[in-house]
């Protein structure tokens, strides 16, 4: 057999977890007539990743090896379809090889080669350089879609020359780190990102999903599925100063998205705008000024209906007198209006981080907030404060993690309710390490080495499994199920 065989990528660097298209060629140099696989087929090649440095293989991604890997049940082996390639003919196939990748390459400098198992043996080509880089996150969302299991997620990635690149990825059901990043668009300076969001969903959307960005004092967004963008509107003025946008926005349907931002309004007061996006590229902002002073650090909005227009409880903290004070006000901005803030607590302890979850749902409905830490122990508090009617309230205490020095945690996270078994993940002393708050265990560690990670997330999916994820600037984004 003749057949020569060449890869080429498309890029020759892309980001851990990104696409990477590739173009596979096979050449017939023989004399005679050879088989060749039928590029309307599924891919029958292997592609092999080795270290650049010494040549150890590393990797290898197939069509098959993937699926044996995303089923307990894999489809049957089925023979390839194959097409005749005449003497010094060549054969070109278009394929993603990050398709094939359960979970995210791991940075690194590589050699990529394709190879083709045929009747005389495995034919391998010639190595051709490819560079695996970590995203440089400057935002990151991140929402567990309602209707299939699949994880949404959106980053600002920074470019060199100051730009910003917009990416995009939707997990496979159930499995947060298996999912491709697509890019979705750039910033070019002098204007930056301020905070992305990405949209949960009202019906299944079968991974059509709505993003946005903040850019300056406007918001922009677009829908895409997988590969497809079918839309991206640029951005709109939202009417405020400082703005900051909730990473997670609503999708009744897949033809539009809301996605709120708090900021001050042209009065100077603390507002809400909610930006509603259209596929036919049509945007509205509508605003409410709110009763808060100053802009909270601490804020949360959940839709209150899937009904149109939209309402929202929006909850934020305040420090006052010395202690935290967290408020919920109903806010209707298609109407302009607010209702009378009514006070959630009253704390002395420093206020943490806040959580809620993005839409009302069937049962009574809750805001989890996590105080402390307070004196040499660390004393922590974690309450669970009824939204609606119904609703039980529940409380924690706990110690925070121990330190050496007494060092206090520079980042936190927690689970948004209603969720039985909350779950807390901190970063301290160059650790990441985490803790569930039901049946007495104590802080264990989920990652080392972690004194650079940023965008702490912890994201409950399906029936109630809970992952860590975060930025790792050396590693990449990373993914780990919480116990």
């Amino acid at each position: 057999m003749q057949l020569q065989l060449s890869v080429s990528p498309r890029h020759a660097q892309v980001i851990a977890g990104e696409t990477i298209p590739v173009v596979v060629e096979i050449v017939n140099a023989g004399p005679a007539p050879e088989q060749a696989p039928s590029p309307r087929a599924p891919s029958a090649f292997e592609f092999n990743l080795r270290s650049a440095a010494d040549g150890t293989l590393r990797c290898t991604l197939s069509a098959g090896a993937a699926l044996a890997a995303r089923s307990s049940d894999p489809r049957p082996t089925r023979r390839t379809p194959m097409l005749g390639l005449a003497a010094g003919a060549s054969q070109r196939y278009e394929d993603d090889i990050a398709r094939y990748a359960v979970s995210p390459l791991a940075p690194g400098q590589y050699q990529l080669s394709v190879v083709l198992r045929a009747e005389g043996g495995p034919i391998e080509s010639p190595g051709t350089p490819l560079a695996v880089v970590p995203p440089r996150v400057l935002a990151m969302a991140t929402v567990a879609g309602s209707s299939a299991g699949q994880m949404g997620q959106v980053i600002a990635h920074a470019e060199a020359g100051g730009r910003t690149a917009l990416l995009q990825r939707e997990s496979r059901a159930d499995a947060p780190d298996d999912g491709v990043w697509y890019r979705r668009g750039e910033v070019a300076p002098p204007a930056k990102v301020g905070g992305v969001g990405v949209a949960i969903e009202f019906e299944r959307s079968r991974g059509v999903r709505w993003f946005a960005w903040l850019q300056g004092d406007a918001a922009g967004a677009g829908v895409a599925e997988y590969a497809t963008l079918y839309k991206r509107v640029d951005a709109v003025p939202l009417g405020l100063r400082e703005p900051a946008l909730q990473q997670v926005g609503w999708q009744p349907t897949q033809e539009s998205a809301t996605f709120a931002a708090l900021g001050l309004d042209p009065g100077g007061r603390v507002a809400l705008a909610a930006a509603t996006f259209a596929a036919s590229g049509s945007v509205s902002v509508k605003r409410a000024p709110l009763a808060a002073t100053a802009l909270p650090v601490h804020w949360a909005v959940r839709r209150r209906s899937w009904q149109e227009p939209p309402q929202f409880d929006m909850i934020w903290a305040a420090s006052e007198a010395g202690g935290t004070r967290i408020r919920r006000q109903v806010v209707s901005p298609e109407a302009g209006t607010t209702e009378p803030p009514s006070l959630l607590v009253e704390r002395n302890e420093p206020l943490a981080a806040l959580a809620v979850a993005p839409v009302a749902g069937s049962s009574p409905g809750m805001v989890d907030a996590l105080f402390g830490p307070v004196g040499e122990q660390a004393k922590m508090l974690y309450l669970r404060l009824p939204l609606d009617p119904g609703a039980k309230a529940a409380e924690w205490a706990f110690d925070g993690p121990a330190s050496p020095d007494r060092a206090r945690p520079t980042d936190w996270a927690i689970t948004a309710p209603p969720l039985e078994n909350p779950a807390v993940l901190v970063k301290l002393d160059g650790k990441l390490l985490v803790r569930r708050l039901a049946g007495g265990a104590g802080w264990s560690t989920l990652a080392d080495h972690a004194s650079s990670v940023t965008s702490l997330r912890l994201v409950v999916l399906g029936r109630g499994s809970v992952w860590a994820i975060w930025a790792d600037p050396v590693a990449g984004i990373r993914y780990c199920t919480v116990p």
